[in-house]
This record gives structure tokens, C-alpha cells and sequence, in this order.
């Protein structure tokens, strides 16, 4: 009997010491699988916290279709969409923690997801030439907003706007927003509506006409047409000091076509050849003073590609019919005789060089009948002479006057001319 019970209280101790020891290693291995979650949460912050700042920049730009979204009772709720490559400054958002998953777009309503943004080095700040529109007196109001730009919609957002139209197309209205100019489609606008246009646009336009240009001092150039540097940059900066606005080609066509409107203080500066500092002095006059300008370039003697400037664009003054003695009277520029399909072969050729421009200077302001036919046939949509007289509204798009401006042009000879 006392052996048993001595068996008894052995066996009862051991499972007790078994017991013990179990349950100290449980206890041991959850104390341990516990530390392990609490540095894997650990980690995983810091790897957030990291994958965030990584994201994070003064300048960012989207790297998908991206959602926009606002903070509302603390809750991000999504409003719209943004295309892919959009580039935004956004707001200094101090300490980085791993709650900083909305980033703040500065000087915007909305928020964006650090998952869909990547650091760029610099910001462009798109075009604002369309805050030298006049406003027509209307307003749209958008349905679900649709904003597009080119053929690609930018823009998706599901709350409703009310914006100034600045451009009036058959089936579009440009509008603008978030700093940057986009069309509405008709069929996503709900009304228009009247608003206040206070000031009184112009219905003439001073289209001025330049050929070569020459660094002072240099006296390779010395005909009439050949226009110093000092000269072409006193009345850039005169246009500049004024307040005037330089169009594009784009934009002058919309002003004839009522499309965009403008003030008194607008003017289109154009030159013709390619020749004598267009390669070098009007380039860089005009981007020193910030005006925009097209060059009429014959492309059988001067390649495109060496006229790739900012403010400057290339426009046609033919492939190779810029020559004289071709045809009967004036300086005879073969336009106006040669064969039909020569002509139409020249004009394609022009076009092919010129990303398809639909603008034509003709050579030595010389035209006929003919030569307007076949320039309508070939594409072409506006075409200029000479004429030193404004362009006003309602004039033929293919005979577009132009003032020649040339080195006995005096400052104030040329204040009249844009006044």
C-alpha cells in the first residue's frame, strides 16, 4: 500500500514537473512569436514610412490613371480620375508617418495616393497664354466633368462646375481649370448660362511680316529687308513694355473664325524665306522676349529640323516655288503656272516637312486665282500676302494682309502700324 502511494506521488510530480516545464516554454515560445509580430510591424512601418518618402517630392507627376480624392470626416473618399503623366507641385506635408498615405496637391481641392505618383525634378507650368482670352459673355455648367485635351480625356471627376467659356467651338467650349486650358464636349454640358465680359474685344488684327535678319554691324545683308537685330528687339520690347500678346498661328485662325477672343493689344509675327538670322537672331529675340512667332519656310533649301526653337513655329512658303522668272508678270514664283500636279507635288512635299501645317505664305505676295484653287485642294486653310493693313474678321482666309516691316521701319512707323 506504501508502495503505491509513494508511485502515485512520484507520477503526480512528474506530470506537475512536465507540466511546469510546458508550459514555461509555451509561455517562452508565444513571448517570442509575439516580439517577432511586433518587429515585423515594426518593420513593416518603417518599410511604409520609407516607400512614402520615396514618393514624396515638391514636384511629382502620375504614373497611372490616378485617383483624386478629398478628406471628409477624416475618410478619403475618391471624386474623379487624372490621366497618367500629369505633374503637380504638392503641399509641404511635414513628418512622414505611416499614416501620410494622401499627399495634398498645392493650390487644388484635391488629395492623391502616395501609390500612384513619382518624384520628378522639375515642374513645367502649363501654357497660361489663354489668360490673354477675352471671356465671351457665357458660362457652361458641366454634367459629370469631362475634361479633354487633344483627343485624351484628362480629367473625370463626378462633381459638377461652372466655368467662363473662353473658346467656342461647333461641339466644344474651352475652359479653364486647375491653371490650364481644356475642352468640354457638348454632350457634357448641362446649361449655359449668361455672364460678364467687361472688356471689348477687337475685330483687327496687325499680322507683321518680316524676311532677314542681321546681327549690328554685320554688313552681309544690306537690302531693304534685312532688319538689325537692335531694331527687331526695340520692337519686341516695345510690344512686350505694352502688354501686347503674340498668337499662334492656331489662335489667329480661331480669331478669324470667332472662335477666341482678344484685346486690341494682339498681334501675329510672321517671317518669310528661312534666310539671313532666322536661324539665330529671330529665334532667340523672340524668346528673350517671350512672343511667339511662325516662320514661312522653303524646305527645298532650309531642313526643318534646324528651326526647332521655343516661341517659334514653321508654317509653308512652298517647297521650290519660291523662284523667279517661272511665270508671267511680277517676279514670276512658279505657284501661279506651273502644272497642276507639279504644284500639288511642291505643296505636298511642303506639307510633309511641316507636321501638315495649313498655312501658306505666298512667294514675293504673288497670286492668282489658280494658285488659291489648287492651295485649297493641296489642304491648305489660310494664306498670306502683303497689303500693309490689319486682318479683321471676315477677311478671305486666303488673302490674309500683312505689313512689311523692313529696316527703314522707324519705332514709331511700327507703333502705329499695332496700334
Amino acid at each position: 500500500m506504501k508502495k503505491k502511494l509513494v508511485f502515485v506521488t512520484l507520477f503526480i510530480i512528474l506530470i506537475g514537473t512536465l507540466v511546469g516545464v510546458y508550459y514555461i516554454k509555451e509561455k517562452d515560445r508565444k513571448a517570442k512569436l509575439l516580439e517577432q509580430e511586433k518587429q515585423t510591424e515594426v518593420k513593416k512601418k518603417k518599410d511604409l514610412i520609407k516607400e512614402i518618402k520615396e514618393k514624396y517630392n515638391t514636384y511629382v507627376k502620375t504614373n497611372k490613371t490616378a485617383g483624386l480624392y478629398i478628406l471628409e470626416n477624416k475618410q478619403y473618399k475618391k471624386v474623379g480620375t487624372v490621366k497618367k503623366e500629369i505633374s503637380y507641385i504638392l503641399e509641404d506635408i511635414g513628418t512622414i508617418t505611416e499614416e501620410t498615405k494622401y499627399f495634398k496637391i498645392k493650390d487644388f481641392p484635391f488629395y492623391i495616393s502616395y501609390k500612384d505618383v513619382e518624384k520628378v525634378e522639375t515642374y513645367t507650368e502649363p501654357s497660361q497664354d489663354y489668360k490673354n482670352y477675352i471671356p465671351f459673355g457665357e458660362s457652361i455648367v458641366t454634367k459629370n466633368t469631362k475634361l479633354y485635351q487633344g483627343d485624351t480625356l484628362v480629367y473625370d471627376l463626378k462633381d459638377s462646375i461652372t466655368a467662363p467659356v473662353l473658346v467656342k467651338d461647333n461641339t466644344y467650349r474651352y475652359i479653364a481649370y486647375n491653371n490650364d486650358l481644356f475642352y468640354v464636349k457638348e454632350e457634357d454640358i448641362k446649361e449655359t448660362i449668361p455672364s460678364e465680359s467687361k472688356e471689348v474685344p477687337t475685330t483687327k488684327m496687325a499680322v507683321l511680316n518680316y524676311h532677314f535678319f542681321f546681327e549690328d554691324g554685320d554688313k552681309a545683308c544690306n537690302e531693304i529687308m534685312c532688319i538689325p537685330r537692335s531694331q527687331f528687339e526695340k520692337e519686341l520690347e516695345y510690344l512686350q513694355k505694352n502688354e501686347y500678346y503674340a498668337v499662334s498661328m492656331k489662335e489667329f485662325k480661331w480669331f478669324l473664325d470667332k472662335k477666341v477672343q482678344f484685346s486690341k493689344k494682339t498681334v501675329l509675327i510672321t517671317a518669310d524665306d528661312g534666310a539671313y538670322g532666322t536661324e539665330n537672331v529671330l529665334p532667340s529675340a523672340l524668346a528673350k522676349y517671350k512672343m511667339k512667332g511662325s516662320l514661312f519656310l522653303i524646305t527645298s533649301t532650309r531642313k526643318p529640323e534646324k528651326y526647332k526653337f521655343p516661341y517659334l513655329e514653321l508654317h509653308s512658303h512652298s517647297n521650290d516655288m519660291h523662284n523667279t522668272g517661272i511665270c508671267p508678270g511680277g517676279q514670276g514664283g512658279g505657284i501661279k503656272c506651273l502644272k497642276e500636279e507639279d504644284v500639288l507635288a511642291d505643296l505636298k512635299t511642303s506639307r510633309d516637312l511641316l507636321n501638315q501645317t495649313t498655312a501658306f505664305a505666298y512667294p514675293f505676295y504673288e497670286y492668282n486665282t489658280r494658285a488659291i484653287t489648287l492651295l485649297k485642294k493641296a489642304g491648305f486653310t489660310m494664306a498670306f500676302i502683303g497689303g500693309n493693313k490689319k486682318a479683321s474678321i471676315g477677311v478671305d482666309k486666303m488673302l490674309i494682309p500683312r505689313y512689311a516691316i523692313v529696316n527703314s521701319t522707324t519705332l514709331n512707323d511700327f507703333i502705329k502700324k499695332v496700334s
